[in-house]
């Protein structure tokens, strides 16, 4: 129902061009961050499938493993297997603080996924041959 002081919505002097610019002006900074977010998502889910097929495989665990080593600072040698089943590692030598560290010889670990998220590494399955625990600390009876 029109009034005198409603304005009809289709003025007879608009032009069509000018009324689709208007809208597009509108809807066009959502559209594209809507775009930008689905961007975004399909960017990450092909990032984990890559992490996720190279860390099944041989080739792509010695990667990563060499890239936790240098960030973490322990030193080892890996033997075999993958992230996702579990791996062989032999010559572990972790520094654990200043004056502890610790020397493992031959393991078979699995590692917590979760914990890699957080910058962390837990085992949650490991079968160790020799620990060695080292205080280089001195002490005084």
């Amino acid at each position: 129902m029109l009034t005198e002081n409603t304005p009809p919505n289709n003025a007879p002097d608009e032009d069509p061009a000018q009324r689709d610019a208007r809208a597009v002006r509108r809807w066009y900074p959502l559209s594209f961050l809507l775009k930008l977010l689905v961007l975004m998502l399909i960017v990450l889910a092909i990032m984990f499938a890559i992490f996720f097929y190279a860390a099944g495989t041989d080739a792509g665990t010695k990667f990563i493993l060499e890239k936790i080593s240098v960030e973490t600072g322990i030193d080892f040698k890996y033997g075999r297997g993958n992230l996702r089943d579990g791996i062989w590692v032999t010559d572990i030598d972790i520094e654990a603080t200043e004056d502890l560290e610790i020397l493992v010889d031959k393991a078979y670990v699995k590692i917590g996924w979760r914990a890699v998220f957080a910058k962390e590494v837990h085992l949650s399955d490991a079968d160790i041959q020799t620990i060695e625990i080292i205080n280089k600390k001195t002490t005084y009876w």
